[in-house]
């Protein structure tokens, strides 16, 4: 089985921010042909408060995943405990698993591989 691990797109950095929707869609089409499954570890969003556009612009990116995609906020989303977190939002449009707090069972051809994250749930 193979994993494809991406992480830090910023989406939604000012200074580069065109250029961040390009390489995030090539790795995303990239990590589709090559791997079974993608972890997404973290710092999707430059912001804890994404604007609306970039908001869309993720999702459209995710969907064209031919691979199941888990994620995990990274200190860019993080929010307190009663606020949403934009990656939950992505969870919500259905384009990734969130794993905050919850273990993900992947299985393919009679593998089965386990995501279980390890950091303190508050």
């Amino acid at each position: 089985m193979k994993i494809a691990i991406i992480s830090d797109s910023h989406l939604g950095y000012a200074r580069f921010e065109e250029d961040a929707y390009v390489q995030f869609e090539k790795a995303i089409l990239l990590a589709s042909e090559k791997a079974d499954i993608i972890l997404f570890a973290g710092d999707v969003f430059d912001t804890k408060v994404p604007k609306l556009e970039t908001l869309e612009k993720a999702v459209q990116i995710f969907r064209k995943a031919r691979v199941p995609v888990v994620a995990i906020h990274g200190n860019h989303e993080r929010r307190s405990k009663d606020s949403v977190n934009p990656v939950q939002l992505l969870a919500a449009a259905g384009v990734l698993e969130y794993l905050h707090g919850r273990d993900y069972v992947f299985e393919k051809d009679g593998e089965k591989l386990s995501f279980t994250p390890l950091w303190h749930v508050r």
